[in-house]
This record gives structure tokens, C-alpha cells and sequence, in this order.
């Protein structure tokens, strides 16, 4: 949230799109005093709806139940709805400037100071086209809610401001399956919620025979939404259907069982329930013996995919409670909404502990729709913009990821926290970014642990939310402590920052040690053929790429020339662990094999899943299966390969029933490289492929193309489909946005440079980031090794304009261009995407304000408010 509020206040953009998705909480109608926290832990709500008769508060707002429940629920943790109702049963609306309508905005008035900026969302009407004369039901009721929203507008907008957390919707409309109700007055009702920025959209009540007769108020309402628009459910129900069955006989077996007369009504039961509430089982019985509510009993879960599927649903509120309301004078033509209820105080003895007995049938289904989802971040190793067909690639296909990007949101303004590896993990995993922190350039595979234990992490705050987290594949973010001893237990490493398991290469494809860790071990090693790792001096007397080039696959340059394994010469020496080493073709499918394994394993759970593939990283050795699939060499080919990889693990998420439940963001830790160390014809054989797309470099850059990388994000029902979404956002902007999504708090010292993009991500917002800082490290070659200079180098991306930070003489790396001048560069990436017009001299003072801002972003230790 609190990244989302300063992009807003910067951009002086309004609020946004709710932060919740699809969420289900509790309703208790106007019954505040039903609230009992022991019934929201055991239903594991979140939300909490209540609504507020306006008349009620001539008596004193700040003294009405409504309001102090209300409050006293959001300081629990709870999020809010408080819906606004204004009752007409027996009166005209008011005319604008009449006592009346004075009467009615003061009422207003006294509530907004004690609501405003606390309570998550804000209802303007509880269901007008109800609580309202049907002949009045005409545009003089449309003036009159759209003066109340006017009033509660303009009062955010000048007592809370734009990082007011309230959300507005417009209240709630209902039997919309009835052509009747389909007027001009609900027309004008849906383009007043989709002309009106302020409102986020609207709510409607569903109490149905059936979940068929939903489908009407959902074909309604989202063609006249704006397209980040969502809707509120606040009340629904197939209670019709249950008041149909209200006269008929009571089931038999029932009537034997408990010795009821056979001729006794259903509604005769439940009123002598109400009259002394019963047994929890005989309650249960008598629901489960009868049909019509037993092939019911799934309504909610099945009402809430339907909900779900639209992608539109903000939240919903299911009736929590039997009120007094519901009970008194209880007969054959009473409503009986008591059915409806999560739990059952009327009509079923309180447990033990003097608590509300749950109802049959809701309370599971309530509980497993409260579920988190599954995580899975597919994190590629020098994947381009341009790499994917998605992304406009027309020599190469990509089958498997253009079809998650048609299940979910593609980002073309999505960026790398740097133009190399090891920072850009390092700021995805702890919302810092990399240049804050010493050490954080790419690693040899014997560097120490770079995120110490006790660091905040996105896979320990995803453990404090309960799920189980592991990583397959790259690491690269170093162990130990200095001097690591393979053939023992490693650590710390993954397991001490979060992770509950790890199957893991220490760090690239292209250094040693090339072998495979296990949690804390390495795997297969033989402890009488122990391994030894030396990046300054060779050990043992395994030869290397420079001493025997008649023995590689493919050349190397001098930095790649050390230890051959495999028959590829790598950058560092070791020696030993034979049989552990990997076998660069099979690599990939042995990974992707562990990552089958864990969500297999774990797919009753929630778990979040970092699997950072290979891909199209050098060395490039894809699978045989996989050689000349691309018709670009190897590298086209580990593409292909990873595009197979990807849709291996999604057919095996559907195989297992979750990938509804999978909440997947695929994307690259930086930009693109050709040549970056081996003779494997891939500048050669790239031909018209332009592996960054329009952008200037790739990986090792401060260009564009160093940091601006592909990034899809899917999750069936809730992430918007099909969408292209050009919101700025960054990679590091995950642990606050995945915090959101499960409402874990940050520490105010954790995961400082992290915004919540959770709107954005969702598909729902095209507000993303007022701005990225972007990184790079100038690199060196030096005899045979390869290192960075230590010299950092910044850009500012701020809306359409880039800064590049003067630093040095321009210098390239492996044939990227690193992007460096003694001046500062300024840049119009939208108009300029190749970064080829500095407007420096042109525009000094923009080029100095956006130094400035730099200069204090690093200043300051924290970007994020």
C-alpha cells in the first residue's frame, strides 16, 4: 500500500483500484453488536462489511455502534466496508437546496471526519431501488446519490487527500436478472459510477433461486464499467430458492430419527429451532437430510468462482451471522435468511466455550475461499525484451509463454532492478535495492552469503503468511561465510533467509563449482572424491579450456578458459565431485523435475516457488530434443527450451487442479547478451532477431535494454486477461506488492525501495511507479578473470524521461554498450526508445532537477514512503 499511495501523491494521480482481489469476508448487515472475533479467526476472514442507517445518526455519530464497531474492527487488522444507507420507504427524495437535502448532507458530514481514511472502502448507498418508493425510482433518485457522492468526494479529496486509503463504490444494485429493473434510472446509475474517477465501481446484491440468475446483474454491470473498474458483492444469497421450500413436508428420514410428526413444514422446523435452538447435529441433519438445501450446500463456493472468473471482484461479503432481525415473528412467509448464515446462534446450542456453533455447510467452503495463492516467481537469466513472440519476436516462437500472456497481464514498461544478475536478485528478494549494499555486483562461486540471516525477505515474510517456500535453480547471491567447505554442510545460504527448501546451483552456468546443492549439501557428492574451488589459482590436475582447447564444445574466451567440465571450460578452477557435477543438457529438464516435485508435493498448501531457470544464460547447451528448433543457434534454442520449460510446469499445475489457485510472474533478472564469453555463433546466427526489441544495448547496460525486460503476470479469474499494461514498475516492487496481496505488515526498516504495485499487477491500474532508479557496474577484464571496476553507475526513469548520471569515458562489455559519459544524459524513452537524442544541453534545468532527485533517492537510504 504504502508505495502505491506515493506514486499517487507524486503523480498527483486519484486513488486507485482496491487492493483487495476477490477477497470474501463477513457481513453482518447492520448487526454490529454479532461481531465476535472468535467467529472471524475461525473463519479466517479478512474483511468485515456493516452498514449504517444514516436517520440513526441524529442520536450522535460518534456514539453509534455502527461507527465504533466499524473502527474498533479496522484497529483489530480487519479490513473495512462500511456502506451508507439512506432510507425512502415513505418519502419523496429530497431537492437539491431543499431543508431536506440540508438535513440529509449534514447528516453526512458528521460521519465523514470519523470514516474517512479509515475504513478500507466506503459504500455510497446500501440498496437504493429497494429502500425506496418504485414509483420514485427515477431520476430524482439518481440527483440525489450522486449529490451524496459529491459531497463524500469532495470531502476525501480535502480532508484525507490522494494517499487516502478509503475506496469509494457506488451502492448496491439489485434483482438486475429481472428485465423490469433494467431502466434509465440504473443506467444512468452504472455511467455515473464509470464517468466519476473518484469511484472505483459499484456493488450489487444477488439474493437469487439461483446461481444461473447472477450471470444477468454481471452482464450488466461490466460492459458499463471503465476497464480497471471492479465490483463489491456486499450481500448474496439464493435465499428465494430457500423460502420456495419453507411449505414443503420436512424430510422423512429427519422426521423418523428425531420423532417429529411426519407432516410438520420445514418452516415449523426451523421456528421450533428458533423457539429452543437444538443439538448442532440435528441441525445438521435436518439440512443434510433435505434436498433442496443439500444440492445447495456448495452454493457459496460455486457463487464465488463465478464471482471470481470475471476477474473483477474486489470483494465479497457473505451473511455471517443469525441476526434478531432474521428470527422475530418467524413463519411460513418470513424471508429466511437465517439459512444463509456462516453460523448459527439462533437456531443451534453455542459450543462449550459459549461461541456460536457454525452453520452446516458454510463455514469449510468459507474457509477454503479464503485460501492464499499459490506464488510461483519463473525468473529467466538474460531473457531480452525482444526474446519472446509475445514481444513482437517473429524469428522465434514462444507458444507456451504467449499463452500465459493471454491469461494474464503483460508489462512493457517492466524493469530489472540492474542490467546484471546477482543485484537484480538481491533487490527482487529483499526490496532493497542492490547499490545500497556493499558487495552487490555479480559473484564468483565462492563468494559469501550476500543476504545475511536476519535480512527481511520476500520468502520469509511469505513463511509468516504461511506458506511453505522454496527455490529451484540459480542462487547466485553467494554462501557461507567466507571459506566454503563443499563437502560439509553450506550455510548460511537459501534456508537462512527464508526458504524451507533448496535445490540450487551456487552461482552461474559458467563457474565453478558446477554442482547441484540440496537444502545444506551437495548432491551426489562421494566423500572420497572431495571438491576444492579456487577463482585465483587452479587446483588439481583436471585440465583447463587455455591448456587444452581440443577439448571443448565450443571455444571460450580467456576469462571462460579455466576447468573444463562437460566438455565446457568455465570461469574459476575446481577440482573433485565427480559425480556431482551436472550435465549441462539435461540440466534444465533435472530442474524442472524438482520444481514438478515441490508443487506436487505441496499443492494442498500454499507455497511460493522461486524457480530461476538457466535460460538463455551461457554456456548455451540445450537439450538434443532442443538443438535446431530456433534456426538461431543455441541461443534461439535454450529459448525454445525455456518456452517448453514454462509449459511443462503450467500443464502440471492444471494436471494437479491449482492452477486457478497459481498466482505465476515470469520475467528476467536483465536485459539481453549475444557473446558474453563463448564461441557459440550466436551473434552469427541472431540474423533479423533483435533480442532486446526497440531498446539500446542489453545486459551490462544502463540503456534501456539492460534493465527493461519481459514480465507476465497470471492468475485465472483475478489477474486481468489479455491485457497490455504499460505501468512502470520494477522487480524489487515485489515484496511489498506480494505483502499486500497477503496482508502481511512490513517493517518500517525492511524492503526499503519496495512499492506496493499490487493494483498494477493485477491488471486493475495503470498507475505504477512515479519512478526507477536503474544500475549498473562497469566491468573489466583483466588477464583472465573478469571483475567489476566498483564503479556504480545510476539512471533515473521518471514518467517518459530517463536520466543516465555522468560518470565516465563510454565503455562497452562483451559488445554491449555500457551506456557512460563524463556528463549526464537525458533521455525521452517514449519518444526516444533507442536512447539516440541526449537532451542534456537542451534542457538543463529538467536534467538538473532529475539529478537532484537522484542524488536524494541515494541520499535518503529509502525511496518507498
Amino acid at each position: 500500500m504504502r508505495g502505491f499511495l506515493a506514486a499517487c501523491a507524486a503523480f498527483v494521480c486519484l486513488p486507485g483500484v482496491v487492493q483487495a482481489q476477490a477477497a470474501l469476508g463477513a457481513n453482518y448487515n447492520e448487526h454490529y453488536e454479532d461481531v465476535d472475533y472468535r467467529d472471524l479467526e475461525k473463519a479466517e476472514a479478512s474483511w468485515v462489511r456493516i452498514f449504517l442507517t444514516m436517520p440513526q445518526l441524529d442520536h450522535g455519530a460518534a456514539e453509534h455502534g455502527v461507527v465504533r464497531t466499524t473502527l474498533e474492527v479496522g484497529s483489530r487488522g480487519y479490513k473495512t466496508i462500511l456502506s451508507l444507507k439512506w432510507p425512502f420507504p415513505n418519502r419523496d427524495f429530497p431537492k437539491p437546496g431543499s431543508a431536506e437535502m440540508n438535513q440529509e448532507l449534514a447528516r453526512l458530514d458528521a460521519v465523514l471526519p470519523l470514516v474517512m481514511g479509515k475504513v478500507d472502502i466506503l459504500v455510497i448507498g446500501n440498496e437504493p431501488y429497494i429502500e425506496s418508493r418504485e414509483a420514485d425510482r427515477d431520476f430524482d433518485l439518481n440527483a440525489f446519490y450522486e449529490t451524496m457522492a459529491a459531497r463524500v468526494i469532495a470531502y476525501r479529496a480535502q480532508k484525507c487527500g490522494e494517499s487516502c486509503k478509503t475506496r469509494l463504490y457506488m451502492g448496491a444494485l439489485n434483482r438486475l436478472d429481472l428485465e423490469k429493473n433494467l431502466t434509465p434510472s440504473t443506467d444512468r446509475w452504472m455511467e455515473y459510477v464509470r464517468a466519476t474517477p473518484e469511484i472505483d465501481g459499484v456493488d450489487i446484491h444477488p439474493h437469487l433461486d439461483s446461481i444461473e440468475q447472477s450471470k444477468p446483474f454481471l452482464d450488466y454491470i461490466l460492459p458499463r464499467m471503465r476497464a480497471e473498474q471492479q465490483f463489491l458483492v456486499t450481500e448474496f444469497s439464493v435465499v428465494w430458492w430457500w423460502k420456495q421450500n419453507l411449505t414443503k413436508p420436512i424430510p422423512a428420514a429427519f422426521a423418523k430419527r428425531y420423532g417429529v410428526p411426519k407432516n410438520e413444514q420445514n418452516w415449523q422446523a426451523i421456528k421450533a429451532a428458533l423457539d429452543q435452538p437444538v443439538a448442532k447435529q440435528r441441525w445438521d441433519d435436518f439440512l443434510a437430510m433435505s434436498p433442496w438445501f443439500e444440492s445447495r450446500k456448495h452454493y457459496l463456493r460455486d457463487q464465488m468462482k463465478m464471482f471470481r472468473d470475471t476477474g473483477r471482484l474486489a470483494v465479497a461479503t457473505y451473511g455471517f451471522k443469525q441476526g434478531s432481525s432474521m428470527s422475530n415473528n418467524f413463519g411460513p412467509d418470513k424471508t429466511p435468511w437465517l439459512l444463509n448464515s456462516v453460523f448459527a446462534p439462533r437456531t443451534v446450542q453455542a459450543n462449550p466455550d459459549g461461541s456460536a456453533a457454525a452453520n452446516y455447510a458454510w463455514l469449510e467452503d468459507f474457509k477454503a475461499l479464503q485460501r492464499k495463492p499459490n506464488i510461483i516467481v519463473i525468473y529467466a537469466d538474460d531473457l531480452g525484451y525482444g526474446d519472446l513472440s509475445s514481444y513482437g519476436a517473429t524469428t522465434i516462437r514462444t507458444p507456451n509463454i504467449d499463452r500465459l500472456a493471454e491469461r494474464g497481464t503483460r508489462f512493457v514498461n517492466a524493469h530489472a532492478p540492474s542490467a546484471t544478475c546477482t543485484p537484480s536478485r538481491y533487490a527482487m528478494l529483499t526490496g532493497d535495492y542492490a547499490w545500497r549494499a556493499s558487495g552487490t555486483q555479480i559473484l564468483p562461486g565462492d563468494a559469501p552469503a550476500l543476504i545475511r540471516p536476519g535480512k527481511f525477505t520476500l520468502p520469509l515474510m511469505l513463511k509468516k503468511a504461511g506458506y511453505e517456500t522454496g527455490i529451484v535453480g540459480k542462487w547466485h547471491l553467494g554462501l557461507g561465510n567466507g571459506k566454503v567447505d563443499w563437502n560439509g554442510e553450506i550455510a548460511p545460504g537459501p534456508l537462512e533467509v527464508g526458504f524451507d527448501h533448496g535445490f540450487f546451483m551456487p552461482a552461474t552456468l559458467d563457474r565453478v563449482p558446477t554442482v547441484l546443492i540440496e537444502n545444506r549439501r551437495v548432491v551426489n557428492l562421494d566423500p572420497s572424491d572431495p571438491i576444492q574451488v579456487d577463482y585465483r589459482n587452479k587446483v588439481g590436475a583436471e585440465p583447463t579450456g587455455a591448456e587444452h582447447p581440443e577439448l571443448l564444445k565450443f571455444g571460450a574466451d580467456p576469462e571462460h578458459s579455466n576447468t573444463i567440465v562437460n566438455g565446457i571450460s568455465r570461469i574459476g578452477y575446481m577440482t573433485g565431485g565427480k559425480a556431482a557435477r551436472w550435465n549441462d543438457e539435461g540440466l534444465s529438464d533435472q530442474l524442472l523435475g524438482k520444481a514438478i516435485d515441490f508443487v506436487t508435493e505441496r499443492k494442498k498448501q500454499p507455497f511460493f516457488l522461486y524457480f530461476a531457470v538457466n535460460e538463455p544464460h551461457v554456456p548455451r547447451a540445450p537439450h538434443p530434443r532442443f538443438v535446431g528448433s530456433s534456426g538461431l543457434g543455441s541461443r534461439g534454442d535454450a529459448i525454445v527450451q525455456f518456452d517448453w520449460t514454462v509449459g511443462t510446469l503450467m500443464k502440471k499445475l492444471e494436471e494437479l487442479g491449482i492452477a486457478d489457485d497459481t498466482l505465476v510472474i515470469l520475467s528476467s533478472d536483465n536485459g539481453p547478451i549475444l557473446f558474453d564469453g563463448y564461441d557459440d555463433k550466436a551473434v552469427e546466427r541472431a540474423g533479423e532477431h533483435k533480442p532486446a526489441g526497440p531498446y539500446r544495448s542489453g545486459k551490462y547496460s544502463i540503456y534501456e535494454g539492460g534493465t527493461r525486460v519481459p514480465m507476465i503476470v497470471s492468475w485465472p479469474g483475478r489477474v486481468r486477461e489479455r491485457h497490455v499494461s504499460k505501468a512502470l514498475i520494477d522487480h524489487v516492487d515485489l515484496v511489498a506488492s506480494l505483502a499486500e496481496l497477503v496482508g502481511q505488515p512490513l517493517p518500517r526498516d525492511a524492503a526499503v525501495d519496495s512499492f506496493d504495485m499490487l493494483a498494477p499487477l493485477m491488471g486493475r491500474s495503470e498507475r505504477g511507479r512515479e519512478f526507477v532508479v536503474e544500475d549498473t557496474k562497469l566491468m573489466v577484464t583483466t588477464g583472465t578473470t573478469v571483475a567489476s571496476s566498483g564503479a556504480r553507475i545510476l539512471a533515473l526513469r521518471q514518467g517518459d524521461w530517463k536520466l543516465i548520471r555522468g560518470s565516465v569515458e563510454p565503455h562497452e562489455f562483451h559488445g554491449n554498450e555500457i551506456g557512460t559519459l563524463p556528463k549526464h544524459q537525458l533521455y525521452n524513452v517514449a519518444r526516444d526508445p533507442g536512447e539516440r537524442e541526449n537532451l542534456a544541453d537542451k534542457m538543463p534545468e529538467l536534467t538538473a532537477k532529475l539529478a537532484s532527485m537522484l542524488d536524494k533517492l541515494e541520499r535518503d537510504g529509502r525511496s518507498a514512503p
